[in-house]
């Protein structure tokens, strides 16, 4: 359709999807692995030797007859990133080992939907009817991975939620609040995100071009025609958060 719906063919699906959905995910991952392990390596490692270097001072502030409180900030921090890194190593590992099967299995847990929905979508990916999904855009959806998902016949994902599409209930625009603190105060930006609802109460959250959104409530229309959308009015994040909790 343009930049932001791309509906599949031939090159598309030799690119992205020859041997099916999962296989594609388990192949990015792979490929990401090395850069993970030695980004967090790096990371963990110098956290590592700041925590030493904290526990080292802190330690000898004491010896002085100071109060350590000034250095416990420090050690908890430089410890706190050190463990995270770790953390994200280990998973990295484990989601390496996952075959295809495995990948199912972990998806349809967190979708709450059997396997063999999992199946269908798997084998829904590269068909001429599908379409690869880029909500903020190619730049975004390539170098981020933001926005970036695909619509089958039957399903619709974005990152690791998985909707059936005759189970959408409401599609909704709203202007999701980020505050980034700077040298200047409290810095408040306002992103616009779409956000698409189902009836087992999963929710696809992403930033969203206005264009792109449209397009896709269109689209979602044609397998869920009675979801809500608020007739495409973009909500406030509070707004919307009364919505989703049947607030309102």
């Amino acid at each position: 359709m343009n930049e932001y719906i791309l509906r599949m063919d031939d090159a598309l699906r030799r690119k992205y999807f020859p041997d099916g959905y999962f296989s594609r995910n388990q192949k990015v991952l792979q490929s990401s692995t090395r850069f993970v392990y030695v980004v967090f390596g790096i990371i963990a490692v110098i956290a590592g030797l700041f925590t030493a270097l904290f526990v080292f001072m802190t330690i000898q502030t004491v010896k002085e007859g100071r109060s350590a409180s000034s250095g416990i900030p420090y050690v908890v921090v430089s410890l706190a990133v050190t463990i995270f890194s770790i953390g994200m190593i280990v998973v990295f590992v484990r989601r390496r080992g996952m075959n295809t099967q495995k990948w199912m299995e972990y998806f349809a847990e967190k979708s709450a939907l059997p396997i063999a929905d999992m199946q269908e979508l798997d084998r829904q990916a590269g068909a001429a009817d599908s379409y690869i999904i880029r909500l903020a855009g190619k730049g975004k959806a390539v170098l981020e991975n933001i926005g970036a998902g695909l619509l089958t016949r039957d399903y619709i994902t974005v990152r690791d939620v998985i909707i059936k599409r005759n189970e959408v209930t409401a599609a909704y625009f709203y202007n999701r609040v980020y505050s980034m603190v700077d040298k200047h105060g409290v810095k408040v930006t306002y992103v616009l995100h779409l956000a698409v609802l189902s009836k087992r109460g999963q929710c696809i959250d992403s930033e969203v071009k206005r264009e792109a959104g449209e397009q896709l409530i269109s689209l979602l229309r044609q397998s869920s025609p009675n979801m809500k959308t608020r007739d495409g009015e973009t909500l406030e994040e509070e707004e919307f958060k009364a919505l989703c909790a049947g607030a309102v």
